[in-house]
């Protein structure tokens, strides 16, 4: 999947766009489970009212087909509704969403990332808390809580999860083996995760020619050790900048020290070196690199490369806060839709475990219904387990993202370039970036 929120290209740092879900938690209703495995869609008949809605998305055409193919098992019981899936370019989703709505031509399902905050703030996708009570769902029992919270604005639901995933570190098995260490597993710590690194580090004349790890200013990475060391870049209520905090700054300086103390990652300069479309995905498919955290999405690439990798939780700090960022996608229903209320029926099914079985068939995402995990898990190459994975779920966690998100990283990035680059402090680049969202998030 062409997930918006992957990896910039590494040390380049362009405006970073956004890439996940965020804040609060919290909805929910009785004890049904009504999106379980059992879930197939209600018949109705012919003659009821006909009704078309638009399902806009970004991605692949496999993305584009399964999409398609998860609503169709709904329009199926359901003839007099129809649902046609639109592809959106990448770049700029979320501006051409609003436009589509502000002129007369909203789209009714609308598949939502990190975007879902500022389209909340502005209007332009509903609150599904009242549809979720009504109908009854119990949303923590059917999805891992993670990614609920990850749709919470000002304690209101705003999309049902519905392509889960988080980001975890892979590491290449055959280094491990000749270092003579153990795999990485639930649990390890930093301390564990640099012992490692420094170990699966292998210098020759001079010259670096297997790395332990490779870190750069990819902000789901960075983010992973600030808040497994109980930082955040704003406050709970998302009004204040807190990168400045003891607890950001610390998990920021380890990231930082593992390139530019440690050398156990390139550094700008290195980077420079092997090219601007190089990133850490490229180094550890050609064995360059023994550890790189990255998406799920990354696992069959991997796989077709005949690598022998296996998958880890994100190592946590001594404080043991969680430290795999969500990398999912929900699905929200527009406000300009004039059938939110079969548009409600339509995403509940389509995230039901019969609804989201075609992201598992089609080899897509991990699902984010409970009851397909394990189907998902099936599907995964020879040899590669999720065991380890599977007993760090309370290590997910969905970062703190404002809806004044895509200008505040836009100056976070701008900050910390010269940290990325070696040429300034942790302190002084948290410094400057404060003072800045600061100013973005009172609103000058």
């Amino acid at each position: 999947m062409n997930r918006r929120m992957k990896r910039v290209s590494v040390m380049a740092m362009s405006t970073i766009g956004v890439g996940m879900l965020v804040a609060g938690c919290g909805t929910a209703a009785s004890n049904n489970t009504s999106n379980s495995s059992s879930s197939t869609p209600a018949a109705t008949t012919s003659s009821a009212k006909k009704i078309h809605l638009v399902l806009t998305m970004w991605g692949s055409s496999l993305d584009q087909k399964t999409y398609q193919e998860r609503a169709d098992l709904y329009t199926k019981s359901h003839p007099n509704v129809t649902v046609s899936v639109k592809l959106l370019p990448n770049t700029n989703y979320d501006e051409k969403l609003e436009t589509m709505i502000a002129g007369g031509d909203s789209p009714d399902i609308v598949e939502v990332s990190q975007d879902y905050a500022p389209l909340a703030a502005k209007g332009a996708i509903i609150s599904l808390s009242s549809y979720v009570k009504k109908a009854d769902m119990h949303v923590h029992q059917i999805y891992s809580k993670g990614y609920v919270s990850g749709y919470m604005y000002n304690n209101k639901l705003y999309a049902l999860p519905d392509r889960g995933g988080y980001i975890a570190l892979f590491y290449n098995k055959k280094m491990f083996k000749k270092a003579g260490l153990a795999y990485p597993k639930a649990g390890w710590t930093w301390s564990q995760f640099l012992t490692d690194a420094r170990k699966l580090t292998i210098v020759k004349d001079g010259k670096t020619v297997q790395w332990g790890c490779a870190v750069d200013n990819w902000w789901p990475e960075y983010l992973a050790f600030t808040h497994s060391a109980g930082g955040h870049e704003v406050n709970q209520a998302g009004t204040k900048a807190t990168m400045d905090s003891a607890a950001f700054r610390k998990g920021l300086q380890f990231y930082w020290n593992l390139i530019y103390k440690y050398h156990v990652s390139p550094d700008a300069k290195q980077w420079a070196d092997y090219g601007s479309d190089i990133n850490r995905d490229n180094l550890f498919l050609e064995n360059k690199n023994a550890m790189s955290i990255s998406g799920f999405w990354d696992i069959s690439s991997f796989s077709n490369a005949h690598m022998d990798f296996g998958i880890a939780p994100v190592p946590v700090a001594p404080e043991g806060h969680p430290s795999m960022v969500t990398a999912g996608t929900g699905l929200a229903i527009a406000s300009g839709s004039a059938h939110k209320n079969t548009a409600f029926k339509v995403i509940k099914f389509m995230t039901s475990a019969a609804g989201e079985m075609p992201i598992v068939t089609n080899h897509e995402d991990i699902p984010a219904n409970k009851a397909d995990v394990s189907a998902w898990v099936k599907t995964l190459p020879d040899g590669l387990s999720y065991k380890q994975m599977e007993l760090s779920q309370q290590d997910i966690f969905s970062p703190r993202i404002p809806p004044q998100w895509n200008e505040m990283q836009t100056d976070i990035s701008e900050d910390f370039t010269p940290l990325w680059d070696g040429t300034t402090t942790v302190k002084k680049a948290t410094e400057a970036a404060t003072k800045k969202v600061d100013s973005i998030l009172a609103g000058n």
